[in-house]
């Protein structure tokens, strides 16, 4: 009995599965710190294991910051209830 094949996915759903931006998906194939394959039909396109997704996904876990709480504007006070 053989094993399943490999899911791929590309470099662009990779960076909206990880939940990272254009320049740090770069940054992560640049670095190897995700391995992944060129695309044979594609000379551009980047192939990367699904296995290799999760496992970034399982060291590299962090807290979710709501959007709207990231950045806030200086001098902004946070709004104490009584």
């Amino acid at each position: 009995m053989s094993a399943p094949p490999e899911k791929y996915v590309t470099a662009t759903e990779a960076t909206k599965l990880l939940d990272v931006s254009k320049a740090k998906m770069a940054k992560l194939l640049r670095s190897g710190e995700i391995p992944y394959f060129p695309d044979p039909r594609n000379e551009r396109a980047k192939l990367i294991k699904q296995s290799d997704i999760d496992a970034w996904l399982a060291k590299a876990l962090r807290p979710r910051v709501h959007p709207q709480r990231r950045a806030r504007p200086q001098g902004a006070q946070e709004s104490q209830a009584p």
